[in-house]
């Protein structure tokens, strides 16, 4: 194995533990926004309400479980990313500098590493949309015994369709901006492999506007891969919501079918209500949650184009994502230039 390997794994892991760390306040802010728990604020008016009400803690909620699997899963990622460049660069025959070599590395990449993304976003979106102090324990096996291994994966696909465009679009304009330093700072009859030993604020800079740049075109996505993840939190919910007397459930699917019962995906109101019309999307979303089949997906989907949430959190994403992928690939490529030979 090359001896280059271990070192690549290692760079990877610190960065991403840096990153994760020191942004997931934001991304909380920015789950909260697409949940529909904190609508209609800007992340500034979002982050001051979070931690107003509930404490500066609540915005770490998820944070153990969000560095447990994100190590794994950018390391992963970015390990499977530079080793794939070459490989894909020589099947082809083309520079491994070409834009095409980037989107197939990016798109492989991602696809690998969203094993380790699911279950973190699942297990994290949930514990971020709470307001309760329920452990990251309480919460994996709730989820376990009202959906099985298959909750933790609720959204895999989903989440693929948000990196995968997401990834391709940065790696894209990362590489490009590097290059376009590298021709501009060093002597452009040289090897372009050499965008190892760019400055740090050349790196700084290219993940920044990549960042932006993949973050604003993939949110539309990721709103709709939220609030399908965290829709599975009700589910949980209403299976163990039980009678005081007899152990049975409240109400039966049948019932809330017949009786057009929903519930509403948020923290604020879990219990189940009874609605004959004028359902929000929230409340029209989980009817049926129980089946969660394409058809639901679809109509959850609808329904957001027709409520015009397809844009919700756009700058709460970006606002989060762009400190995150530059923190980390700032640190990741410092510690390349330092380590690797």
């Amino acid at each position: 194995m090359d001896s280059n390997f271990f070192l690549l794994l290692f760079s990877s892991a610190v960065a991403a533990f840096i990153s994760r760390l020191v942004t997931h306040p934001l991304e909380t802010v920015k789950i909260r926004i697409q949940s529909g728990t904190l609508a209609n604020v800007n992340p500034l008016a979002a982050l001051y309400l979070i931690i107003t009400n509930e404490g500066w803690r609540s915005l770490f909620s998820g944070i153990t479980i969000a560095l447990t699997f994100s190590i794994p899963a950018l390391t992963t990622y970015i390990t499977s990313y530079d080793y794939l460049k070459p490989f894909i660069a020589h099947l082809f025959g083309l520079s491994v500098t070409n834009a095409i070599v980037h989107l197939i590395s990016g798109a492989l990449s991602e696809t690998i590493s969203a094993v380790f993304w699911t279950p973190m976003e699942v297990i994290k979106a949930r514990l971020q949309t709470s307001n309760s102090s329920v452990s990251t324990a309480s919460m994996i096996r709730s989820i376990y015994n009202a959906e099985g291994i298959a909750g933790f994966y609720r959204g895999y696909f989903l989440g693929i369709a948000v990196y995968v465009p997401h990834s391709i679009v940065f790696f894209i304009v990362f590489e490009q901006l590097k290059m376009l330093f590298s021709k501009t700072l060093f002597d452009p009859s040289q090897p372009l492999e050499i965008d190892q030993s760019l400055p740090v604020w050349a790196v700084l800079v290219s993940s920044m506007i990549a960042a932006a740049c993949a973050g604003a075109v993939s949110n539309f996505v990721d709103v709709i891969k939220t609030k399908w993840q965290i829709a599975g939190k009700v589910l949980t919910e209403r299976k163990h919501k039980v009678a005081d007397s007899g152990n049975q459930p409240l109400l039966s699917d049948d019932d809330l079918s017949q009786q057009h019962i929903s519930v509403i995906v948020n923290e604020e109101a879990t219990d189940i209500v009874v609605e004959d019309e004028g359902l929000t999307l929230e409340e029209q979303v989980e009817l049926s949650l129980d089946e969660s089949s394409g058809p639901h997906l679809f109509q959850m989907i609808k329904l957001m184009w027709i409520d015009g949430e397809f844009f919700v959190g756009m700058w709460a994403r970006v606002v989060w994502i762009v400190p995150s992928i530059t923190l980390f690939f700032c640190i990741d490529e410092y510690l390349k230039s330092i380590l690797i030979t």
